[in-house]
């Protein structure tokens, strides 16, 4: 069985449903802030985007990663010759020290603001430097 309904009735049922128009300017005004406040938060390298991270420590995997390839090439001769296990630890630790000191030097923070000013033509946030220059003492 179909009733059926006046134009009012479907309007105040329908109207229930939705926000009124106050809220939807509140909701509005909400989301520019926080995309305001992200956009100035890139400009000024306190956010950094996902992908200059990403890319960042795919260079610091492969330069890893070829360190410790490497690793066989220069021990190999000197291990061969090796009988004592104390010395081989040694050998290997050492070399593992210097790998992972080497990389601590070459990958800090400088070098990473580095990346990212090489970066720079990829957002047209940190491009222009607008945002930073707007908002500078603002916020933060």
């Amino acid at each position: 069985m179909t009733e059926n309904f006046s134009k009012d009735e479907i309007f105040n049922q329908i109207s229930k449903d939705f926000p009124s128009k106050e809220r939807s300017a509140q909701v509005s005004e909400y989301y520019k802030s926080l995309l305001s406040k992200s956009m100035y938060e890139e400009a000024t390298m306190k956010l950094v985007s996902l992908n200059h991270v990403l890319k960042y420590m795919q260079i610091i995997g492969s330069r890893l990663r070829t360190s410790l390839s490497q690793i066989p090439d220069r021990l190999s001769p000197r291990l061969a010759a090796e009988n004592d296990e104390e010395t081989v630890h040694h050998l290997l630790l050492r070399e593992v020290k210097t790998i992972s000191d080497g990389l601590s030097e070459i990958f800090n923070e400088s070098s990473f603001i580095d990346e990212i000013e090489k970066a720079k033509t990829e957002s047209p946030v940190l491009q222009s430097g607008k945002v930073a220059k707007k908002h500078r003492g603002k916020i933060g």
